[in-house]
Order: structure tokens, then sequence, then C-alpha cells
């Protein structure tokens, strides 16, 4: 930010910390003692008190309470959650143990929470097909009509059950909602349809199936 009384006078602020520049950014200060950060996303769950999640620049994914027996949350409360530059988490809403986030280009991983472990589950394709072009800070998300289905993008949308994710109890399904998953038919959007990902896929490993035929 310039300084619009004096020019020369430059504020940046960025995952580095906060510098000034009095000389048009040709010298700039750099203060080392304002703890902050540049977080990419926020998420919570659904806890009582319910805990935050943060995704920072160059510093791992965090999660912290949004109070304590106390009264107060000290830095001592937050525990990392993620690795690299962390950025999108989301929490199964039915069973918080489940984590999932990402950090650059799609390096996606599922988090047992209870037993403090990290798996890989990024999308992977074959050799003999065309590499997947991820963004920097790819999409993660969890269907808001079925927590158990999640989806992330490259130039193809992927969706994978958590179902099947080993430890976790599969939530059940009634009779009334099997049927109206039946006649939804194929035209409904990403976020309601049902993939396969247990069925094997030439486009990708790690228990992803693809939603849509996006782009080769």
């Amino acid at each position: 930010m310039v300084d619009q009384q004096n020019p020369n006078r430059i504020l940046v602020g960025s995952d580095g910390g906060f510098y000034v520049s009095y000389d048009r950014g040709k010298t700039a200060d750099h203060y080392m003692n304002i703890p902050v950060g540049e977080f990419y996303a926020i998420e919570a769950d659904m806890a009582d008190p319910y805990n935050v999640y943060g995704g920072m620049q160059d510093h791992d994914s965090w999660k912290g309470p949004s109070n304590s027996w106390s009264g107060e949350v000290n830095v001592a409360d937050w525990i990392t959650v993620g690795t690299g530059d962390g950025m999108y988490n989301r929490v199964d809403p039915t069973d918080a143990r489940w984590l999932y986030n990402t950090s650059q280009f799609g390096d996606h991983k599922r988090v047992d929470q209870a037993q403090r472990t990290m798996t890989d589950i990024m999308p992977r394709r074959p050799k003999d097909q065309p590499a997947l072009r991820w963004n920097w800070n790819t999409p993660l998300v969890l269907s808001p009509h079925n927590p158990q289905i999640l989806y992330t993008g490259a130039q193809v949308l992927f969706g994978r059950s958590t179902a099947a994710t080993p430890g976790r109890r599969r939530a059940p399904t009634s009779r009334r909602t099997t049927k109206r998953r039946r006649s939804a038919g194929a035209t409904s959007s990403s976020a309601r349809s049902r993939p396969s990902p247990s069925r094997p896929s030439r486009r990708a490993s790690s228990g992803w199936a693809p939603t849509t035929a996006g782009c080769r």
C-alpha cells in the first residue's frame, strides 16, 4: 500500500511478515516482532466448542479451539494438521475424526485426528495418460448433499467416497434416499452426483474417479 500523503512510504504485508519502505521501495524495514501470517482458507468443525482450521502460506495447516476451560486460547492450544503451503481443510461434519486437506498443486491428504496419522490421497493418472494440471491452490470440497463424497479437480473433476476409509463407520442410507438417487438420472449437478471411486479408472488412482469427461 502506498501512503497517499507520502508516496515514498510503502507498506507491504506478505507470508513473510510486514515491511515498510521510506524510499519508494529501494530499501525496506522488516518488522520481525509482529506475529502475522497469511491464511488461504478457514474452516470449522461441528465440535462444541468448535475448532478452527486454517491453511497458512508457507507454514502448514493448523487447528485450534474456539474456546477452552480457562476461557482463553493460547499458542500452546494450536497444533499442525497438514504440511507444506497449507490451503483448504475440510472436516467431515458427521465425524470430526476425519480431516481432508491440501497443499500446493493438489497434494491432498486424509488425516485421522484420533490416530494422528496422515495418508496421501492425491489423484494420479497412469503414465500413458495426459498429466493432470493442478492449480496452485487446488479446491477440495465435501459435498453439501452427502459429506461422504469428496471432490477435487484439475482439468478433470474427480470424486471419491470417504465411506471406504479404513476405521470409519458408514452412515446408513434409507430406502427413500436410495430410490431418489436412482431416479435422479445422469443430468444431476456434480455436487449431487455419486461417483463410483471403487471401480478401477484409467484416468486416476488412489480411490478417485472422474465425474465428468473434462479436458485432455
